[in-house]
């Protein structure tokens, strides 16, 4: 067995992957093995009941189990703070329950309740698994192998169900399931595929990962929401801003912030997302900070851009028409996407009835004491007015849920964030962290925190770096 075990682990060895981002890899992908099970399950009539949520339990319980069985006892005991957080989140359910009884319908119910938070496929588990991995480059290599796979899922699952129906499936606020021309769900899930990419091609220059990325970005602009695509936006930015910041050849950091203002002004006038994917390139061919050939290098990535929006013309004036002739001429008709009128009407910024939900759940909080109204305390005051029942806003979420404590789970998010931007001294580290964080911040307008799991993440890197590999760097310092 043990012989078997090692073989095993020796071939994972040769793809790039380690006992430790296997099972983060093991954990990542559950999304490919649940989704058809619960497609099979449904095509069988078996929309719910105790054998579709013991299925599906012991299905994500898999990389669980194979921490606890495969992993060294010194790994699971420094782990220890991990299951202390989980621990209190099973104390606040209990106890939100014990002294306020009527959650239990939001803890019951099956699309957003409480197996959507506990089940181990669920956010709060990416603490653990992200905090296995100690090395950056090893777990850069799992995200971009499990970007290519989800990818993959999405082109299969949901881009080309869309192309043949012609519209997004979703859920409206009263919980019907009606056709939009773009999809939330979509925008954010390809959000994160594209900036995994995008940075791998800034990390390591792989062309198929610009053009992976690039793709995908595109997906968000033309099919996902104004989140999505504002979040890629602010990733390439702040990737830009923060190599420039820690530069120190000043004319890498002059043409870093050159880029970045030529194609912010070309994305203005042109209104195409495709121009901002420029200063990722510009970034890529400079990011190892040599001045040699810098400025072939800057004007290939100007026309690079142009090129690219040619390209994005192209695909949707001569091979969409082409492969699918009814979904062309209805885009062709009412523009390329709703992120594309949005922009071109002026009405990016607008609302969209966010706001009386966090009026709500706001004055919910003024009326609470400062222990909050506990586990899914927002649940009740926003389920009148949104069907998923959720803030749509992290701060608003926690402070309603946990009052003080919540705030400060906030508070320290954000300060964690400026800490790993300021002052954290490795690069790779620094920029994984910022992916993930930035990814993180549709919180501030979208879904919930219980849902989402690179927030999670962002806390399991942050405490990596500092805990993990600032202390070993530094033992290692002491003992030279």
């Amino acid at each position: 067995m043990n012989s078997l075990e090692s073989k095993g682990w020796s071939l994972l060895n040769k793809l790039g992957l380690t006992k430790d981002s296997t099972l983060l890899l093991m954990w990542l992908s559950l999304l490919f093995v649940l989704a058809p099970t619960r497609f099979i399950l449904h095509r069988l009539g078996i929309d719910e009941g105790l054998f579709r949520d013991s299925l599906q339990y012991v299905i994500s319980s898999i990389p669980l189990v194979a921490f606890f069985v495969f992993s060294s006892k010194e790994k699971i005991k420094e782990l220890w703070p991990v299951y202390v957080i989980w621990i209190l989140i099973y104390a606040s359910i209990y106890l939100t329950y014990l002294f306020s009884p009527e959650i239990e319908y939001f803890l019951l119910r099956g699309d957003y309740g409480l197996n959507r938070v506990i089940r181990p496929d669920s956010a709060m588990y990416a603490l653990l698994f992200f905090m296995l991995v100690r090395n950056s480059d090893e777990l850069l290599r799992s995200l971009r192998l499990y970007a290519y796979i989800d990818f993959a899922y999405l082109f299969v699952f949901e881009i080309i169900p869309y192309l043949r129906d012609g519209g997004w499936i979703d859920y409206a606020p009263d919980g019907s399931k009606i056709l939009f021309s773009y999809s939330l769900s979509f925008g954010y899930s390809m959000l994160m595929v594209t900036v995994i990419l995008l940075y791998c091609y800034i990390a390591n220059g792989r062309i198929l990962d610009l053009i992976f990325g690039s793709f995908a970005f595109y997906e968000v602009f033309t099919n996902g929401n104004r989140g999505a695509f504002l979040l890629v936006c602010v990733f390439v930015f702040l990737i830009t801003v923060q190599r420039a910041y820690y530069a120190e050849d000043k004319t890498y950091r002059n043409y870093l912030l050159l880029g970045l203002a030529i194609n912010v002004a070309i994305f203005v006038v042109t209104k195409d997302s495709i121009s901002i994917l420029s200063v990722v390139v510009l970034d890529s061919f400079i990011s190892n900070q040599q001045t040699k050939d810098i400025k072939k290098k800057f004007f290939f990535v100007i026309g690079s851009t142009l090129g690219l929006i040619l390209l994005s013309i192209m695909f949707y004036q001569v091979i969409l028409p082409f492969c699918y002739p009814s979904t062309a001429e209805e885009i062709l008709a009412n523009g390329i996407s709703r992120n594309q009128a949005m922009l071109e009407s002026g009405t990016f910024t607008s609302g969209n009835g966010r706001e009386a939900i966090w009026s709500t759940v706001w004055n919910a909080i003024k009326d609470s004491s400062f222990m909050g109204y506990g586990f899914f305390g927002d649940r009740p005051f926003v389920f009148p007015h949104h069907y998923a029942a959720y803030s749509h806003n992290i701060a608003l979420e926690l402070t309603c849920s946990y009052g003080l404590v919540g705030t400060a789970i906030v508070v320290y998010y954000f300060f964690d964030a400026i800490r790993m931007f300021f002052f954290c001294k490795d690069q790779k580290w620094r920029e994984i962290y910022l992916l993930f964080f930035v990814v993180s911040c549709q919180l501030l307008i979208s879904y919930s925190f219980w849902y989402i799991y690179e927030v999670w993440a962002a806390f399991a890197i942050s405490y990596t770096y500092r805990h993990f590999v600032v202390r070993k760097d530094t033992k290692k310092s002491e003992e030279a």
